[in-house]
C-alpha cells in the first residue's frame, strides 16, 4: 500500500506482477521470478486483489473503461512442471479473477472481457485444470457482476 501510494506520487507509469520466495533453499529465491502463487511465495490471488484494491484506489486503473489502460505486466518464469503457454494461461486466469475481485470488492463493474480475449488469441484451448505435473494451484472464478 505504501509503495504504490509513494510511486504513484512520483509518477507510476508501469507496473511488473511477479512473486518472490524468501526461503533460500528454493530454486526460486532471489531475483528468479517466480510464477504468481509458486509454492512458497509470497504472493497469490488474495495479496493480488489486494495490489488491485490498491491501483484502482489511487487511480491507476481507472474505474470506467475508456482510452486510458493501465499498463501492467507479469514478470515471471513457468510454473514448475508447466509449458510456457500453459503457466501463461494460469498467470493471466489468476490476474484477471484477482482484478474482478478488487472491483466487487470496491462496487465497481469493471470488465475485464479483454484479458481473456487476450488468452484466448493466444490459444483456443480451455484449462479445466493444469495438465501433467504442472504446480500451480487453481482458482475459482469470482461471482458474476450481474
Amino acid at each position: 500500500e505504501t509503495a504504490i501510494k509513494e510511486t504513484q506520487r512520483a509518477g507510476l507509469i508501469h507496473v511488473h506482477l511477479g512473486d518472490a520466495v524468501l526461503d533460500p533453499n528454493s530454486n526460486f529465491y532471489g531475483h528468479t521470478h517466480p510464477p504468481i502463487g509458486v509454492h512458497g511465495g509470497t504472493f497469490d490471488l488474495e495479496e493480488l486483489t489486494d495490489q488491485f484494491v490498491q491501483l484502482f484506489e489511487c487511480g491507476y486503473i481507472p474505474r470506467t473503461p475508456g482510452t486510458q489502460r493501465a499498463k501492467i505486466s507479469l514478470e515471471v518464469r513457468p510454473y514448475p512442471g508447466c509449458d510456457e503457454l500453459t503457466s501463461i494461461q494460469l498467470m493471466y486466469e489468476k490476474v484477471k479473477t484477482a482484478c474482478d475481485l478488487a472491483a466487487e470488492k470496491l462496487e465497481i463493474y469493471y470488465s475485464t472481457i479483454w484479458a481473456y480475449e487476450r488468452i484466448n488469441s493466444i490459444s483456443a484451448r480451455r484449462l479445466d485444470k493444469p495438465p501433467g505435473n504442472c504446480t500451480s494451484p487453481r482458482i475459482k472464478k469470482p461471482p458474476s457482476h450481474r
